[in-house]
């Protein structure tokens, strides 16, 4: 028995976008481990989209006419912070485009690069005791992903239909990974007891 969400079948589906990070560990992982089964079988391509710029796309609709220059961090923990930089466009293609590549640094970095008619987008990713954002108050205009109603899925969706036509950007799901920027806590330690 096929099981359809608004008359659309899995088997219909022919394309799929997915955020590849930076992010957590386990939340990439398994993100990424259902879209590659769900791919590979009926040999789907995928479009892997970074995570910040996902966020980014989300946060366009909150500057004044849609333009300008936005940039997203997230909490890596440890006194770091995942981050890039955009520019909205409205209207352009995804209406957003690069500044930056992702990058994963201290904040004080990120710090260096925000003009004061920047907006910048901070994700805590669910950590309550985050503190590695606070140095960013009144240095530019911040809007906090866990307080904002942000749609991440259809910000990745517009991106994927924006770029359909874009056959060098749809990979094959074998091909799809992880965008972690860093090792992992046992990576880390493990590296250190070497």
């Amino acid at each position: 028995m096929a099981i359809s969400f608004g008359g659309l079948r899995a088997c219909d589906v022919t394309h799929v976008a997915v955020s590849v990070g930076p992010g957590s560990f386990t939340g990439l992982r398994i993100g990424l481990s259902f879209i590659k089964g769900f791919c590979m079988m009926a040999e789907r391509k995928a479009i892997p989209i970074s995570s910040l710029m996902v966020l980014a796309h989300a946060a366009c609709g909150h500057l004044p006419n849609k333009r300008g220059r936005i940039f997203t961090a997230l909490d890596a923990r440890q006194g770091r912070v995942h981050w890039g930089g955009f520019i909205c466009n409205d209207g352009v293609n995804t209406g957003i485009s690069r500044l930056t590549n992702d990058r994963l640094s201290l904040p004080e970095e990120l710090l260096g690069e925000l003009l004061p008619d920047d907006i910048l987008v901070t994700d805590t990713m669910g950590y309550s005791r985050s503190t590695v954002f606070q140095m960013f108050e009144g240095k530019t205009g911040i809007i906090r992903a866990e307080k904002s109603s942000l749609s991440r899925a259809l910000s990745c969706a517009s991106i994927a239909f924006d770029n359909i036509g874009n056959e060098p950007l749809w990979l094959s799901a074998s091909q799809i990974v992880p965008n972690y920027l860093q090792a992992s806590a046992a990576e880390e330690k493990r590296a250190m007891c070497s």
